[in-house]
Formats: C-alpha cells, structure tokens, sequence
C-alpha cells in the first residue's frame, strides 16, 4: 500500500528522498559523508541543513536547490514521481536507484552497460527519441 507523503517542508523532503531510494540512514550519511544523526535532525526540521550540506545532497539525489528548498509547488522543476504497485518492479527499481545514487563510479557504469544490454531495443528507440527532441 502507497502511504500519502506531504512535502511541504525541507525535512519531508529530505526523508522522502530517502526513503524512495531505500536507504537507512548510517547508509546515506556514508554516501554523503554527513553524519547520520545530522541527518536525522533535518528530516525531523528540528535544524535547517548548512549551504554545504544541501549542496552534498541535492548533488547526491540529482535535484535542484530549488526542489529541495522550496517543494514541489513553488519549485520551477519538479523531479518526475512514479507510481508502481507491482512489488517486483518496486524493487527492481529500488535496486537500480542504489546502484545509479550510489558512490561506486564503477558499479553505476556496470549497471548502465547491463540495463543497455537487456533492453537495447527501448534503450536505443529512447536515445532517438531524445535526439529528435
């Protein structure tokens, strides 16, 4: 079951990144080099994150400052949603969003090269698609 998830403040924010990337947080503070319990006190609002540290994740989760500081409603970008009821697509895309926000250059570009492999037909229609636009 999908729970309601309201983003109208930074804390919010930041634990629905999280959370929809599947990671606790000793995880994300080790990937990010933040401390974990700063961390926490940012996702609770009880503390407002430094420049530096909204910098570090909004470079770690590939999202503007703009989404981040502001929401989803006053921002001009918007990250794209999805929504998936189908448990094993859920986690195959939980998979694969570690594998690509994770900190091993190595292992993103392995899984970039797999995903091509496996599904070159729509990889290369997308990448056409792209290039016409």
């Amino acid at each position: 079951m999908l729970k309601q998830v309201h983003l109208n403040t930074l804390g919010n924010r930041l634990l629905f990144l999280r959370q929809s990337t599947q990671l606790t947080l000793q995880r994300l503070a080790k990937q990010t080099g933040l401390s974990s319990s700063n961390l926490s006190r940012y996702e609770k609002d009880e503390v407002k994150p430094t420049a530096d540290a909204i910098v570090t994740l909004c470079t770690f989760y590939q999202i503007t400052t703009d989404w981040l500081l502001l929401g989803p409603q006053q921002s001009k970008t918007q990250p794209e949603t999805l929504t998936v009821f189908d448990s094993d697509l859920q986690k195959m895309i939980g998979i694969l969003q570690q594998l690509m926000l994770g900190g091993d250059p190595d292992l993103r570009g392995w899984a970039k090269i797999q995903f091509q492999k496996a599904f070159n037909d729509y990889y290369t229609a997308a990448a056409e698609k792209k290039h016409q636009a």
